[in-house]
């Protein structure tokens, strides 16, 4: 008589064990194949209907995967979600969103990202500051870029060339010659 339960524990092991295959299989896709926007999608939508999202390095390749696509409002409700999902936000699916913002040059989203990070206790790392300088470029907001460059030495952060190159992107292209040839003297000390 004790048949019917463990078939039911059984049955339940191998729908789990289904479950995290299928878990496995998306999140490849998603890291290391070229989905399409409706790929990722509705991935996105199949992972967390599901909950089968568990952790958060998780949410970060699907975060990655939207910004790969320019997918970024979908990158920032996703992040904004994770307390649904029973996880905590770190550097990394900060960092996520934000490069999802920079890929489709919503710079002010990108701020507002990093400065939600900051409200959480996170100390942005020089991909993170980076992600941010060169959304501020793609629009030619010089004065953030700066402002950002700025905060890696603040932070005792070593700029890397990427973030000499965001910033003086950002200046050349808001024709602020002088600020361009500051910011290329100094790299040049690196």
């Amino acid at each position: 008589m004790f048949w019917p339960p463990r078939a039911r524990g059984q049955q339940q092991q191998q729908q789990q064990a289904g479950a995290y295959s299928e878990k496995a299989e998306i999140l490849h896709r998603l890291l290391h194949g070229r989905p399409s926007c409706a790929e990722v999608l509705a991935s996105s939508k199949k992972l967390s209907e599901q909950r089968l999202l568990s952790q958060e390095r998780e949410v970060t390749i699907g975060l990655g995967a939207f910004g790969r696509l320019q997918l970024w409002q979908n990158a920032l409700v996703l992040h904004a979600n994770l307390g649904q999902l029973r996880l905590v936000p770190n550097l990394f699916t900060f960092a996520a969103a934000i490069a999802a913002c920079e890929r489709a040059g919503q710079w002010r989203c990108a701020l507002q990202a990093l400065e939600g990070a900051q409200q959480a206790d996170l100390i942005p790392d020089v991909v993170t500051l980076n992600a941010c300088i060169s959304a501020c470029a793609k629009a030619a907001q010089w004065q953030h870029s700066l402002m950002l460059h700025r905060e890696t030495r603040i932070r005792r952060i070593q700029p890397s060339t990427s973030s000499f190159n965001a910033a003086i992107t950002a200046c050349s292209r808001a024709q602020q010659w002088e600020c361009t040839l500051l910011l290329h003297g100094s790299m040049q000390s690196l």
